[in-house]
């Protein structure tokens, strides 16, 4: 049902798209081959850009990661160096102990 109401919603959108382009052409007394050729360019400049926003997406999440990874990794070492900081004191209170 969502994939139906997706693909009419495209072709309205184009039938929306064709019919603003010959409204332009009409007002502005454009060819209409030339509009389409205007609108031709401007999509793969925008596909362009597209292309880059999705690299620098990509290398953003990269960093993003690398610097969770560190973090993390830096928590561990912290919590290992906690628990081995615990249990030196649990050992030398039962030294304590047994000297009392």
């Amino acid at each position: 049902m969502g994939e139906d109401l997706l693909s009419q919603r495209f072709v309205n959108v184009t039938m929306e798209l064709y019919e603003d382009l010959q409204n332009k052409c009409h007002m502005e007394k454009v060819p209409l081959n030339k509009a389409i050729e205007d609108l031709d360019d401007d999509i793969r400049m925008l596909y362009i850009a597209l292309g880059g926003m999705m690299v620098g997406l990509i290398i953003a999440t990269s960093f993003f990661l690398f610097a969770t990874r560190r973090l993390h990794r830096k928590v561990a070492r912290e919590r290992k160096a906690y628990h081995d900081l615990l249990a030196t004191i649990k050992t030398n209170r039962k030294f304590d102990d047994d000297a009392v």
